[in-house]
């Protein structure tokens, strides 16, 4: 047989090859899914439902599964974090599943008071620290990805990138908070000029409060540069 005639043959031998790995990786998925549908409900004390290693959202209605040792958390939410973690190897798919299993134990205020660290922004002079997230919470997150991504994918996460995952939920929510302090802070602006009690002739503020912005409230900007600091000291310091 001619090599003309082979190469036909040797195309269509390799795509079969390909779709097999890729059926056999679909059920694969399909299978982990299904495992998590079916599984039986871990019994968790009456105690373990009001403690930090369970969803605060888990409630007696609720269904919790182990998430990793005795952290416990909301059967839904962990599906929703499977999926997003198996569906794709990027970094985005990596940081909703982190999303997701955070937002199962913490509300987005509280997780606006917690930084990666437990320390102060040592660029904010004056800046006082914020609790740090929960250890025990952050560790059994970080066995769940690391073992199901070395499953999925072959491949671990570095804890840097998933405190990078984590710092940037945490960021996300800090910065959720500040505008919201600042949208309920804002006083109803004056329909006609002129008509502000609040001014004196000159427009000058007679509460002698500085009109600039940047005076008054921490800069947005400034949350950020705090938890990158606090990202680089998590680095250093890692459970």
């Amino acid at each position: 047989m001619h090599s003309d005639q082979l190469l036909p043959t040797v195309l269509i031998q390799h795509i079969t090859g390909l779709i097999d790995v890729i059926k056999a990786d679909s059920e694969k998925r399909q299978a982990e899914l299904s495992r998590l549908q079916s599984m039986k409900l871990t019994t968790v004390p009456a105690s373990a439902v009001s403690t930090p290693c369970s969803s605060p959202h888990a409630t007696p209605s609720k269904r919790l599964v182990k998430l990793d040792g005795d952290v416990f958390i909301d059967r839904d939410a962990l599906k929703n974090a499977v999926a997003y973690g198996s569906t794709a190897n990027t970094d985005h798919n990596l940081n909703l599943m982190i999303n997701t299993i955070l937002d199962a134990f913490f509300t987005q205020s509280q997780l606006a008071g917690y930084s990666l660290s437990g320390k102060a922004c040592p660029n904010m002079k004056g800046s006082k620290p914020k609790p740090k997230i929960p250890s025990n919470i952050i560790q059994a997150l970080k066995n769940f990805v690391r073992r199901n991504w070395k499953e999925w994918y072959k491949l671990v996460p570095t804890d840097k990138a998933i405190n990078s995952g984590v710092g940037a939920k945490l960021r996300s929510c800090h910065t959720a908070a500040k505008n919201k302090g600042k949208k309920s802070s804002l006083t109803k602006q004056p329909l006609f000029i002129g008509d502000n009690d609040s001014e004196d002739d000159n427009g000058n503020s007679k509460d002698g409060v500085d009109d600039n912005e940047d005076n008054i409230s921490v800069r947005s900007s400034d949350f950020e540069n705090e938890d990158s600091s606090s990202q680089a000291a998590e680095e250093n310091d890692v459970i």
